[in-house]
C-alpha cells in the first residue's frame, strides 16, 4: 500500500507565496479534500504529488512499508485527473480508453470502470460528440484505468449532473478500498467525502 507524505512544502511564484510549511501524511483508505478560493494553490499542490512540479520548499514523496519511490513507480502508482487533460475529440471513448492502457503498458482496460462511470453505452462515440458531463466521465476513465494506488482529482465533478456525482461518490468509495485519494475542489458535494480536509490560500 502506498501513502502519500508531504513535508514542510510550500509554492511561490515570483513574490507570490501559495502557501508554506505545509505538513501531511495521507495513509490508505483516506480522502483529503483541498479546499480554497480560485487561484488559492489547490491544482499546484496536486500537481507537486503528481510530480509535474517541484516544490519551492520542502518535499513531497510516495513510500510503500517504509520505502520511497522512485520516479518510475511514483508514475505507476498514481492516477491523475486535471481539467488541463483532455481526451482526444477525433478517437471514439473506445479508442481512447485503448490507446491510454497502452501508454500505461496493460494489456486491456477494465470493463468494471465503465460501467462505473456509466460510459458502457458511449464506447463507439466519438469524443467530440459527447456533452461536457460525459467527456468528464472519460476523464475519469483514464485516470483511473491503472488501478493507481494514490487517486488525484481536480474538480472531478464539474460539468456532472446528479447521475455524474453519483458516479463520482462510487469512484472515492472504490478508490478507498484500493488506496487513498486527494480531491481539489470547493463543490460541498466534494468536501463531504474527505476524511480530511485541508484549506489553501488562507
Amino acid at each position: 500500500m502506498v501513502s502519500v507524505i508531504l513535508h514542510e512544502v510550500g509554492q511561490r511564484f515570483g513574490r507570490r507565496v501559495l502557501f508554506s510549511g505545509l505538513s501531511l501524511r495521507v495513509e490508505p483508505g483516506e480522502v483529503v479534500v483541498v479546499a480554497g478560493l480560485n487561484g488559492a494553490g489547490k491544482s499546484t499542490l496536486l500537481r507537486l504529488i503528481a510530480g509535474l512540479l517541484r516544490p519551492s520548499t520542502g518535499e513531497v514523496w510516495l513510500e510503500r512499508a517504509g520505502q520511497r519511490l522512485d520516479a518510475e513507480q511514483r508514475r505507476a502508482s498514481l492516477g491523475y485527473l486535471s481539467p488541463d487533460t483532455l481526451p482526444y475529440r477525433a478517437l471514439t471513448v473506445r479508442e481512447n480508453l485503448d490507446f491510454y492502457s497502452r501508454v500505461r503498458g496493460l494489456p486491456r482496460w477494465d470493463a468494471a470502470v465503465v460501467e462505473l462511470l456509466g460510459l458502457a453505452d458511449r464506447l463507439e462515440q466519438p469524443v467530440a460528440e459527447l456533452s461536457s458531463g460525459y467527456v468528464q466521465r472519460v476523464k475519469l476513465a483514464v485516470a483511473m484505468l491503472h488501478q493507481p494506488a494514490v487517486l488525484l482529482l481536480d474538480e472531478p465533478g464539474i460539468t456532472l449532473d446528479e447521475a455524474g456525482h453519483q458516479q463520482v461518490a462510487a469512484v472515492v468509495a472504490e478508490q478507498r478500498q484500493r488506496g487513498c485519494l486527494l480531491l481539489a475542489a470547493n463543490d460541498p458535494r466534494d468536501l463531504a467525502y474527505g476524511t480530511t480536509i485541508i484549506r489553501v490560500g488562507g
